[in-house]
């Protein structure tokens, strides 16, 4: 059995990241849960030292279109893709979600999901609450081919 461990938007959140080497990152996914289809835009900014270091905007409609769906309900990997390859050098950022024009409701919202299944390791305190995970997404890294 799987569990889906989801903090629904209110007005933002915010997930650091520590790159611990310099990584050509392609894009970004976060996996996000679309419950109905809140009205609003969206907005995922990475930020370093307190400035955007990239931002991407979104709505439920685009979400929902990218995967081809028809769907109210949704929970995927959303990419959001760098026009050009860009470089994260070492050091910490945060990922942060936004909204405008978004007000939440128990029937309509956006959601992010926590990586309660710890396929980076998750936490080794067997106390933890499902609050105390991080944020769940990936990171898709270019690297040269080799010949």
């Amino acid at each position: 059995m799987t569990t889906l461990v989801v903090d629904e938007l209110l007005t933002s959140f915010t997930q650091p990241i520590r790159f611990k080497q310099r990584m050509l990152v392609a894009s970004i996914k976060l996996h996000l849960y679309l419950h109905n289809m809140p009205a609003g835009n969206f907005s995922f900014i990475v930020e370093k030292e307190g400035d955007s270091y990239a931002a991407f905007n979104f709505s439920s409609n685009s979400l929902r279109a990218s995967f081809g769906g028809t769907k109210n309900y949704l929970h995927v990997f959303s990419p959001f893709v760098f026009s050009t390859p860009t470089v994260f050098d070492r050091g910490d950022y945060v990922f942060r979600l936004t909204q405008t024009g978004y007000n939440y409701s128990t029937t309509s919202f956006l959601g992010w999901c926590k990586d309660f299944g710890g396929v980076f390791g998750g936490i080794s305190d067997p106390n933890a609450g499902f609050t105390d995970y991080p944020y769940s997404f990936r990171i898709i890294e270019m690297k040269p081919r080799e010949l």
